[in-house]
């Protein structure tokens, strides 16, 4: 299933890269996700979300982050406890499409579904040699 996610999230724009360009790479991909959201405007899903991510293959734990949407374009609340920033978009039909980043060269691929006041899906990341499921709750 991670395959697909994958694939979903390269054909929507997500950027797959190696350790030594993820610098320029989130400095593009946030570009293209501002470019975006500008287009979208306010959507039913604006809001702030906790959400919690849970590891099911690899080591990379369970850790709980908060992120706010604003005219569909997603944003990590900082701080964070887990040192991680999150950034992509949601869909006018609720397709997910965001990407996690911590470390130095750390990235996840995100994708899944919101619907009303809550979202899932699945993640991997290729420079951890993890992956694993989210869930997403709405909080105002």
């Amino acid at each position: 299933m991670r395959c697909v996610v994958i694939l979903e999230l390269a054909l929507l724009g997500a950027v797959v890269f190696s350790s030594t360009g993820a610098t320029k790479a989130a400095a593009q991909d946030q570009r293209v996700t501002q470019q975006q959201a500008t287009l979208l405007g306010p959507t039913k899903f604006d809001g702030t979300y906790t959400v919690d991510v849970i590891t099911q293959d690899g080591s990379c734990g369970r850790t709980q982050v908060t992120m706010r949407v604003v005219d569909g374009q997603i944003a990590s609340v900082s701080p964070n406890n887990a040192n991680i920033s999150v950034s992509g978009l949601i869909e006018d039909t609720g397709v997910v499409s965001m990407t996690f980043r911590g470390g130095e060269n750390d990235v996840a691929h995100v994708g899944g579904m919101v619907k009303g006041r809550s979202g899932k899906g699945a993640w991997s990341s290729p420079t951890l040699l993890c992956g694993g499921v989210w869930r997403a709750d709405k909080q105002q």
